[in-house]
């Protein structure tokens, strides 16, 4: 009811502070629509003199400070008794078409003199709804009679449900879907009407809904007119017009190829072939007309990322019969590109600037096979990990310590491809990545090359990703000093991040999302990942009779292979709310267990806390584990087996682009077993919900819209590498332990 409320409140952020009144009201209005004015007169003077000068003249309302203030607030929304009353009426309104026929609504008013300000009160006197006793249906047509009536088990007007004119026009809605479904190309929603009978008594109704024919005038006669039944329409010919060009089309001398009842028209060769653009159709010569088959088709064809323009038109052959002509229009977007980009790039306080050369080509072997390869180099400045390290630099004249290299290339066919046959219409999708990444760093040279296989299929609104092939082989080569550091800790979990590992893994992913990109509403967003590593690998050890071994590990070219068992969940909950505000909820929980070959987790499938898009309280990896209090002086990196993490934020927008948000960040991650060299770093039932981190912070954002900056501050609040007692931070608030978090993007 309170979007037919005509007299609006102003708004408030957070619901107690109202920041766009109070931002107008440091301006003296009066004064500056004055002071506007004499601006304006001065701006016209002087852009009559610009343009006398041959000068481009600027705009005619200057900006001054003042203006974009008043451009920020928001006018005081002053009382209105005529709004008011319109406000009962369109409430009545809405109450009689739910169902409530003798609803009345009277309005009051409380007044607050001090404050001048009045509270309106709107009373409802709402009384019994009407509900349907029985529906019947009208149709001369007896095809879609019978139809409409087979399918009406599926009908949204069920027998002693309040009469609600929203819900019957939604019936009209679903039943014109339907009968477009089945053939019925010139059906809308304008031949179904109702009639409702309330003489039966009892605050029943008695609810008819007639599906009308056709109006059409009887020739000779103008002012006659005769019903016609609907027409059902069967497809005819298909064209495909592979290469629309509108402005050119007439100029051009077309071929065309006749391929499994599918006209394919092109100027010259096709540069796709047609089986794959088959395979993608989902309307046959000989069916029926059907609404959702096409537009499944646009979909599908907008998901081979290969034309600018898809435009699907149906013409009547000839108005004797019911055959429809199909015309796919398809004007094809660039097949190859190159782009390069320069990045500044800030990872935990850590500055460098980072570049790279991507080459695309969306139709590799004319199969709508989109093929990438990217070239990505990066200078950084790291932190020393050993202290006792010199901090070299890579030249004398920069400030960087550590350079990364690696060349990425991915192959996704849209197709299935593997050792047996599955139907192309079921829209999977093959995927084959393979990259290389050279990381140099005063302390140690980590090299990490990888291939991924896998597969990609999504249906409405779930994706699932495949991959029963994912290899890694990292190689680690440490300076004597870092080595000699890491033997002195004598930690297997700081061992195993630093040596070389073979991973062979298989994952499966599962998404689930209802956001709708057009249109800002509430939403939910769910994914799990499941992934285990080293099972094949381990059961291949029965064919050799001695196999061997490192440091009691069994190997794969002298490598240890990794296994481990790996499952991650990420709930996402995003509420709209009025004037520009949302309220989003994240939830993370995630558990990974080494068995096996494996003592602990690799450091790639570790989890870990902090970080821009984590709690943003801590720097990334500073977590954490657990309770764990680190010595001064410690610099490696934090990782677990296990994490727990919650993050809520609000939104709202200030300003055009400017956003700003208060969030706060609850989580931390734990081992799965007891490590001495950090105690209280395990997970313990008895004692974990006493080691959360919990950061808050404020949030400003600048959205663009085709890119979103982020610079997210925030304080740990409670701080879990202190001593129990003592975690609580409200007396230790400084301004050097407020983390900054510059970033891209939402952080979820």
């Amino acid at each position: 009811m309170m979007n037919f409320v005509r007299q609006k409140p102003n708004r408030k952020i957070l619901g107690i502070f109202r920041f766009h009144l109070q931002t107008y009201n440091l301006v003296n209005v009066s004064k500056e629509e004055k002071r506007q004015e004499e601006r304006i007169k001065k701006r016209a003077e002087k852009n009559r003199i610009r343009e006398e000068k041959g000068k481009k003249p600027r705009r005619e309302e200057p900006r001054s400070f003042n203006q974009w203030l008043l451009s920020i607030g928001e006018k005081p929304i002053l009382a209105d008794s005529n709004l008011v009353e319109r406000s009962s009426a369109q409430i009545e309104l809405l109450l009689k078409t739910k169902g409530y026929f003798d609803a009345t609504v009277t309005d009051s008013f409380t007044v607050n003199k001090r404050r001048k300000m009045i509270t309106a009160f709107f009373t409802i006197s709402a009384s019994t709804p009407y509900r349907i006793a029985e529906i019947d249906i009208e149709c001369n047509d007896p095809v879609i009679y019978n139809l409409v009536k087979s399918d009406f088990k599926n009908s949204l007007l069920k027998d002693s449900m309040i009469f609600e004119n929203e819900v019957m026009d939604n019936e009209r809605n679903r039943i014109t879907e339907f009968l477009r479904n089945e053939g019925y190309f010139n059906f809308n929603r304008g031949f179904i009407s109702y009639t409702a009978d309330t003489g039966i008594g009892n605050r029943q109704v008695a609810l008819t809904l007639t599906i009308n024919e056709v109006l059409r005038k009887v020739p000779g006669y103008a002012d006659s007119t005769v019903d016609v039944a609907h027409k059902r329409f069967v497809i005819n010919d298909i064209f495909v017009v592979t290469d629309h060009q509108p402005q050119t089309r007439d100029h051009l001398e077309l071929d065309t190829l006749l391929f499994n009842q599918f006209n394919f028209v092109s100027n010259g060769l096709l540069q796709i072939k047609p089986k794959i653009l088959k395979s993608n159709f989902f309307i046959n010569k000989g069916e029926l007309y059907n609404k959702s088959r096409v537009e499944y088709t646009y979909s599908r064809l907008s998901e081979l990322r290969a034309f600018k323009f898809i435009n699907i038109q149906f013409k009547e052959v000839d108005e004797s019969n019911n055959l429809l002509d199909c015309y796919v229009l398809l004007t094809p977007a660039a097949m190859q590109s190159v782009t390069m980009e320069i990045q500044g790039t800030n990872t935990s306080g850590n500055l460098g600037i980072a570049g790279g050369l991507n080459y695309g080509n969306k139709n590799l072997f004319k199969g709508v096979e989109n093929f990438e390869i990217r070239l990505n180099a990066a200078l950084e400045a790291q932190p020393i990990l050993n202290p006792s390290e010199e901090n070299t630099t890579i030249r004398p004249y920069l400030p960087f310590n550590t350079i990364q290299l690696g060349p990425t290339m991915t192959l996704t066919i849209p197709k299935f491809l593997g050792p047996f046959k599955i139907d192309d219409k079921r829209n999977i999708k093959t995927k084959f990545t393979t990259g290389f990444n050279y990381q140099l760093r005063p302390d140690y040279n980590r090299s990490i090359f990888n291939v991924t296989y896998g597969y990609t299929w999504k249906r409405r609104q779930e994706t699932h990703i495949l991959n029963p092939v994912e290899l890694n082989y990292l190689n680690v080569r440490l300076s004597p000093a870092f080595s000699d550091l890491l033997e002195s800790l004598n930690n297997l979990f700081f061992i195993n991040a630093f040596k070389p590992q073979f991973i062979s893994a298989m994952r499966y992913s599962y998404i689930y999302s209802n956001q709708d990109a057009s249109k800002i509403a509430n939403y939910r967003y769910f994914r799990i990942n499941l992934e285990t590593a080293g099972m094949l690998l381990n059961l291949s050890r029965n064919f050799y009779s001695n196999p061997e071994q490192v440091d009691e590990q069994f190997t794969v070219f002298n490598v240890p292979y990794s296994q481990y068992f790996r499952i991650d969940t990420d709930f996402r909950y995003f509420k709209a709310l009025p004037r520009f505000q949302s309220f989003v909820i994240r939830n993370i929980l995630g558990i990974g267990l080494p068995y096996g070959n494996s003592t602990v987790m690799p450091f790639e499938k570790s989890f870990f806390g902090g970080g821009a898009n984590g709690n943003r309280a801590w720097f990334i990896r500073s977590l954490g584990p657990g309770g764990f209090q680190k010595p001064d002086g410690v610099r490696f990196d934090q990782i677990g087996d296990l994490k727990i993490e919650t993050s809520m934020e609000y939104r709202a927008r200030i300003y055009k682009f400017f956003e700003t948000a208060l969030f706060t960040d609850i989580g931390n991650i734990w081992l799965t077993k007891v490590d001495e060299q950090r105690p209280d770093a395990n997970f313990d039932i008895t004692r974990f919900y006493k080691e959360f981190g919990i950061g808050a912070g404020i949030g400003f954002r600048f959205n663009f819209n085709f890119f979103i900056l982020r610079l997210d501050a925030a304080h740990p609040f409670h701080d879990p590498a202190f001593a129990e007692g003592e975690r609580w931070q409200f007396n230790n608030l400084k301004m050097k332990r407020v983390n900054f978090n510059f970033a891209i993007g939402y952080p979820f």
